[in-house]
């Protein structure tokens, strides 16, 4: 739910990015104030330090009112956990605005960036694996799986946040089964279990009760989600916010100064002939 509030700040961030940009075009860059690049760096550079204090002012209330670290067991060093969690929220603050400015600069105005960030979001959020995992996405979409950066963010942030809690089927979950005359639930099927799930009662002789996840991070492997990648995955997003940083330079260039000058041009040329 959280990742979610993602797309309508960039829908409100755009407006402005539009603003200031038609601003620069009909004024700064005629006059030769400053370089085109100057402005993209620091319309970027100037959410950040917006993105680290509103983001953590989001973190505090949300960290400890869901209470993942209430379960993690007592080896684990839950200051580092929640730390990397701070950080990958952090690194998904400056994406929202680095892909709405990027987008914004690609458009012509607000209304066609809202309509383009909402198509390109809509990719990432359906194929990232949480509405419809790898194991059951159509052979086709994979690539976009892999593409979408909601899947390393939510792989890095949900591994971390239940890396190593201990499951406990309810009554209905668990599996029953008898083992063969003579030997113990253990003895039949304790090697299976080993490699994943546990047995409620190993030394039973009949009625044996198997839970098939000993602990969330057997669960998350059927999602293709492991707690050793996780930071790959903050180093994934990182990439993807230059990436994002990059594409902005990239299309303001190309959707902004290109087309002005192009533009400028035509008119020149019709005032001389008109002149």
């Amino acid at each position: 739910m959280a990742i979610i509030l993602g797309m309508p700040l960039m829908n409100q961030l755009q407006p402005r990015f539009a603003e200031l940009a038609q601003v620069y075009l009909v004024r700064e860059m005629p006059s030769k104030m400053y370089h085109w690049s100057t402005f993209v760096l620091s319309a970027l550079l100037v959410e950040m330090p917006y993105n680290l204090m509103t983001g953590t002012l989001f973190f505090f209330p949300w960290y400890f009112a869901v209470g993942f670290y209430h379960d993690w067991p007592e080896d684990t060093n839950k200051s580092a956990r929640g730390v990397y969690i701070w950080l990958m929220l952090m690194f998904f603050e400056m994406w929202i605005s680095t892909f709405g400015q990027a987008i914004a600069a690609l458009a012509p105005n607000p209304e066609t960036a809202s309509i383009l960030t909402t198509l390109f979001a809509s990719f990432v959020v359906v194929f990232n694996g949480v509405l419809q995992p790898l194991s059951q996405l159509v052979q086709f979409w994979h690539w976009m799986y892999y593409l979408s950066p909601y899947t390393w963010l939510i792989g890095g942030m949900m591994s971390t946040a239940v890396h190593g809690v201990p499951i406990n089927c309810a009554t209905k979950e668990i599996n029953h089964f008898s083992p063969p005359s003579g030997q113990t639930c253990s003895e039949y099927a304790g090697a299976f279990a080993k490699m994943r799930g546990h047995l409620l009662n190993p030394d039973a002789i009949a009625d044996c009760m198997y839970c098939r996840y000993a602990n969330s991070d057997e669960y998350l492997r059927t999602l293709n989600i492991n707690y050793n990648d996780h930071w790959r995955n903050m180093g994934l997003m990182a990439v993807y916010v230059v990436f994002n940083m990059t594409m902005a330079f990239v299309f303001f260039y190309l959707a902004k100064v290109v087309s002005w000058n192009s533009t400028k041009l035509t008119l020149l040329k019709s005032r001389k002939r008109n002149s």
